[in-house]
């Protein structure tokens, strides 16, 4: 994956994210999300070759869904895949438990990562919806 200029936490993400908005410690946390992205991408394919105004274009469409979110809970993502939208709105609303359903092994992997670097409420299961389904 390559990344415009700025394509980690490292390279002014987080000044980037502020400066369309978003406050400095959901930046500060999106923007290490971020650089997770442009280290695993390459690897793990989770997304095509993005510039930096698509990929914060993909944080606020992510983030366009807080409002619609209560305060805590459970949210649940099948498919989750390269953590948009779950991630951002997990770090907007950290008091919400994340159930992340991602069965491709790779992209699991990277999921568990993500979780436990930017120490999320989350458990990320390598299963399918119709499994998950039966086992709830």
């Amino acid at each position: 994956m390559t990344f415009a200029s700025g394509g980690d936490a490292g390279s002014g993400w987080d000044e980037r994210l502020r400066g369309n908005g978003l406050p400095p410690e959901l930046a500060s946390r999106i923007a290490s999300f971020l650089g997770l992205l442009a280290q695993w991408g390459k690897a793990v394919d989770l997304v095509a070759s993005l510039g930096t105004a698509t990929l914060i274009a993909q944080v606020r469409e992510a983030l366009a869904g807080v409002p619609w979110l209560p305060g805590d809970g459970k949210l649940l993502n099948v498919g989750s895949g390269n953590g948009f939208p779950v991630v951002p709105l997990l770090l907007a609303r950290p008091r919400i438990e994340g159930v992340l359903l991602e069965p491709r092994e790779r992209r699991w992997a990277f999921l568990r990562e993500v979780v436990r670097e930017l120490e999320l409420r989350a458990e990320v299961r390598r299963e399918r919806l119709e499994v998950h389904a039966r086992s709830g």
